[in-house]
């Protein structure tokens, strides 16, 4: 299923969606509501309300683009049942980079940066909760052969 193929209009009436409100539901963000083709814009409850009709198209949109053990937005936002947790903090290499690369090793910005939340990887948490798809499972028993 490609965008082009689902930017149809997906039901009739209050449920009349577009290839807009599945890429939404995907990624969060409504990219398309500036060139005519808006889907839910910062409307929440639409959103948790369209979850329910549009899951499976989003879940096999996100499958097909980012591959297994991976899940898009609107289940992290409307589905998952507790948030992924944090394994640790550390320090923002990006940021230390910049700093050297632009003002030395001598810079007093060194001693001030910021860290950066490690989380645990979707992978592991979809593992940890049993929350794996069939096709996850038949693909981690032959990682694991």
């Amino acid at each position: 299923m490609t965008m082009a193929k689902i930017r149809k209009r997906i039901g009739k009436g209050p449920g009349d969606y577009t290839s807009a409100h599945i890429h939404q539901l995907r990624c969060g963000h409504d990219f398309f509501a500036n060139i005519g083709d808006p889907a839910f814009g910062d409307d929440m409850a639409a959103m948790r309300e369209s979850w329910p009709v549009l899951r499976e198209a989003v879940l096999e949109e996100h499958r097909r683009r980012h591959g297994l053990f991976t899940r898009p937005w609107g289940w992290w936002e409307f589905e998952a049942p507790e948030p992924q947790r944090l394994l640790r903090q550390e320090e923002d290499v990006k940021t230390r980079e910049w700093i050297l690369l632009h003002e030395g090793p001598d810079s007093p910005k060194l001693k001030n940066i910021s860290k950066v939340d490690i989380y645990e990887t979707e992978r592991n948490y979809l593992i940890r909760l049993g929350l794996l798809t069939e096709a996850e499972r038949a693909e981690l028993g032959k990682q694991e052969s």
